[in-house]
Order: structure tokens, then sequence, then C-alpha cells
């Protein structure tokens, strides 16, 4: 059937076919109403508009969502669970948003709707709009936030990787990671949390496990070529995953992740003018994402060419004005050593902070700024003010350094124990994932927490932390089994007897 056919182009981003084969499936509605039901011409529109938006034509692509969007007459009846569990539902929502139609003008097409307003399905795709609106706004915290409020339940699959993707896009890897790691056999956005993990290098074992899975994807999904790719890299292989990067790239020359993943090969490959053409194409394609600007940078500062970095760096404030595109700026200042260039870095950092007050690297480096200028105790005021979420050796270091210099050697050493037990956190939570890894089914994802509050400092021997386990069907209900509160400080033989234990009624 022409509606099948449609989707297997669709699905192998054939976007020139799927634009012809769905003229003609709209003109046999047209003239055979009975043809198609509802539900089949709303897909085959959103179809349309993505092959219309793919190939550069946004005019039409507007036509084709909105066109979706006329035939999509918002059941009222089905309540929210009809919109909170179909993200196709949203596509034409969403081709709009990123098509430049602001998030109000989408809000009032979905008001002209017939039925009721006061349903939640409604008051629920209302925040899902601004969610969309406030992401093209490059206000990802927000977002995150707001897709977070949705979804307490952690249920929604589609909007928990949404929520993951917009922490990420926020700097926020750690909260980007803990969201991902939730549903680690969703595979769209999944090369995301691969460049997660791939950064975070005591996660090899998971990227390696997550590497594994990829054979469960559809062969047509750009993902898992790239996971591998990264997976590749992180284990010394840059050439292969040079190979799999072209490989992703034809299936979809213009995928952003593909891109930046044959770009930190080449690199990792010290090849770094090819890098560079690489970055600079996934700039092209995405000007406002941090990475590529932020490896730019990386290379002219490796290769001698400070002048270019900090230009590229000035570049991408401009472009995109944030907490993340200021401190970078002041990333490659400090990086000269000299007190001018702290001179000129301290305002660039103040107004990171003024847009971010928790971003943490603007923090730390301002603080080294003060620190450099003898200013320890306005160091030490910074820092107390922005107490980190998640537990932060720089953190702590710095602090300990600080209050040393101020001869307050009780506070000194309380940060040095803190300092010393995340350390020591990171080095057995590698042994720790090894084990796992080596001694869990394939359905099984852990997950160990540390319990650290914000502003908390350990003052005892121990830092606390929480394991979870989940089957794959538990963790698509967003369900997880607590094994239990353990300490760093007993991460040995009677640590491992309780968790066996605790597995064994878990099987």
């Amino acid at each position: 059937m022409i509606f099948e056919q449609l989707q297997r182009l669709y699905e192998a981003k054939m976007y020139e076919d799927v634009k012809l084969l769905s003229i003609l499936a709209v003109t046999i509605t047209q003239k055979n109403p009975d043809q198609f039901n509802s539900t089949t011409r709303y897909q085959i529109f959103c179809y349309q508009g993505d092959a219309y938006y793919h190939t550069g034509e946004y005019h039409s692509a507007i036509n084709s969502y909105k066109n979706a969007l006329q035939i999509r007459s918002f059941n009222k009846s089905k309540g929210k669970k009809s919109y909170t569990t179909q993200p196709m539902s949203l596509t034409a929502l969403k081709g709009l948003i990123s098509l430049g139609m602001n998030s109000s003008e989408v809000e009032q097409i979905i008001s002209q709707s017939p039925g009721p307003h006061n349903n939640p399905s409604i008051e629920w795709l209302s925040n899902w709009v601004q969610a969309q609106g406030l992401a093209k706004s490059l206000e990802y915290k927000s977002a995150a936030s707001l897709l977070q409020s949705m979804d307490s339940q952690m249920t929604n699959i589609d909007v928990l990787a949404q929520s993951a993707e917009m922490y990420f896009l926020s700097g926020n890897y750690f909260k980007a990671i803990s969201i991902r790691e939730l549903n680690p056999l969703y595979y769209k956005k999944l090369d995301i949390y691969a460049f997660l993990l791939y950064q975070e290098q005591f996660k090899n074992t998971c990227l390696e496990k997550l590497a594994s899975k990829t054979s469960m994807f559809p062969e047509s999904a750009v993902e898992p070529w790239t996971i591998n790719g990264y997976y590749n890299i992180s284990f010394n292989k840059a050439p292969k995953a040079i190979y799999l990067a072209q490989k992703a790239l034809t299936i979809e020359p213009r995928n952003f992740e593909a891109v930046m993943m044959n770009g930190i090969a080449l690199m990792v490959n010290a090849d770094y003018q090819e890098a560079l053409v690489k970055f600079r194409e996934a700039i092209h394609i995405s000007p406002t994402r941090y990475e590529p600007h932020y490896f730019v940078v990386e290379i002219y500062w490796k290769t001698n060419r400070p002048k270019e970095a900090v230009a590229c760096a000035i570049e991408y404030q401009r472009l995109a004005p944030s907490a993340r595109s200021y401190t970078l700026h002041a990333v490659i200042l400090l990086k000269d050593g000299s007190s001018i260039s702290f001179e000129k870095a301290r305002p660039i950092l103040e107004k990171a902070i003024a847009i971010d007050p928790e971003h943490l690297e603007a923090v730390l480096l301002l603080a080294r700024v003060y620190e450099n200028s003898n200013n320890c105790q306005a160091a030490i005021n910074l820092l107390e003010q922005c107490s980190p979420k998640q537990p932060s050796l720089r953190y702590h270091k710095m602090m300990a350094n600080l209050l040393i210099k101020l001869k307050n050697k009780m506070k000194a050493l309380d940060h040095s124990i803190t300092a010393k037990r995340i350390c020591i956190l990171e080095s057995q939570k590698n042994k720790f994932d090894e084990m796992l890894f080596a001694c869990l089914p394939a359905s099984c994802h852990f997950r160990l927490e540390p319990l650290v509050t914000k502003g908390s400092i350990c003052k005892t021997s121990e830092i606390p932390l929480r394991f979870y386990l989940s089957s794959d069907e538990d963790t698509l209900d967003g369900e997880k089994t607590n094994l239990g509160d353990f300490s760093l400080g007993i991460l040995d033989g009677s640590f491992m007897n309780d968790v066996s234990d605790n597995l064994a009624s878990f099987s």
C-alpha cells in the first residue's frame, strides 16, 4: 500500500521520494476521502512536512504541518494520556516551532481546536509547546524544568529524552546522564548520551554496554553508528570511528551528532585540519550549539593560534549569549596566564554568573581570578554562594586551598576530606561498574548515586551512596529497585555481600 511505502521511505530518510509519494497520497485522498482514515492522513502530512523541512523548502513545510493540524482535531475525550504517550501527535507542532513560529502562535492554533479548553490534555500540550519555544530561544534550563514538571512520574520516554537533551544543552551533563540512564534503549538522541559517556572517562563500561545494544536499533537509524564511533574513540580506535562516522553520514549527511563524532575522532587522531573542517560543518548545521565552538577553540589553542581561538570564542558569544559562551571566552583568555588576561576575563565571568548564578565553571574561574589578585576572601564568599548541587572535586579542592591561605585549617580540612572522598568515589564507581557489567545480564541497568545534598560538607569518613537496579521493562515504566543506601567507606566485601543478597532477590 502507498502509506506503508511512504513510511518506509521516510524511515530511510529518502526525503525527495517522500515528497513525491506524499503528493500522490494527498491527491488520492482528495479524490477518495475514504481511502485513508484521519490518523493516516495526518501522518502523511507530517511525513510530507518533515521531508520539505529536511530539503530546505520551509514554506511548503509550514503548509504541510498546518494541513496536518487541520485534520487532527484534538479529541478531548481521550484525555491527557493520548498526548503524553503518542509523540507522533506532536510532530506538526514541533515542526512549526522549528520553522520559526513562536509558541504563542502555536498555542493559538491549539486553542482554535473544537471542544472544551480546560481539559488536562490541552494544559499538557500547552506546556509542551512552551517548552519547545523555550528551547528554540536557547533557554534550555527553563525548558528542562518545564518538561520534567510535565512528567513527574517519568513514564513518557520521549519527554524524558527531551529533558535529558535540554539539560545537556544547558551544560548540566550530570543531570543529563542521570535522566538518560532511565531509558537506555530508547534510541532517539542516544548519540548524545554516548557523547556524554565518552566525556566522562570513568563511564567507559557504560559506553561499552550501550554499544553492545545497538544491534537492537533500526538499520536506518544514525545513532548506532555514532554510538559505536564514540566507543571506538574511547578505546583508542579513532580510525575505525572515522569510518563509522562516514557510514552514519551516508544515511543522513547533515546529522549534527555524527559530524561531531567525526570531528572528535579526527582530533584524537591528530588530524587537526580535517577536524576543523568537520567542526565548522557542525557549526553551519547548528550555529548555537556549544560543542563545535569549544573544539574549534581547543584546536586553535593546541596549534598555537591564540588570536583565532579568541576570535572564535567572541563570535560564539555573539551568536548565543549565555553563561557557557561567556565562560568559553574567559577560559581562552585565562590560558594566557598574564595579569592583563585575568583582568579582561573578570567582567566576562561576572556577566556569565549574572546570566546563570549556578554555572559552576564560571564561578570557579572567577574565584581563581580573585585569588590571583590576592582577594581570597572574595573568592571564598563567591564559592559559598554557589555550593554545587552535585559533588565537585574542583570546588572542594579550591575551597581547601583558599582556606589554607587564610589559615582556617579546620574548614580547610573538611573540604580536603570531602575532595579525597569524591576522588575515591569516582575510582570505586569505576571498579564497581566493571564488576556489575561483568556479572549482570544485559537486560539489567544499574546506577550508583552520591547522596551529597546542596551545601553539605562530608565531615565523616564516608560518603553516602544509593544503589539502583532496574530491568528493561521496569525502566520503560519509569520504575527502579532501590537496593539500599551504603557508604563509600564500606565499598568492600561486606558491601558486595549485601548487594549480592539483594541481586539474588531481584532476579
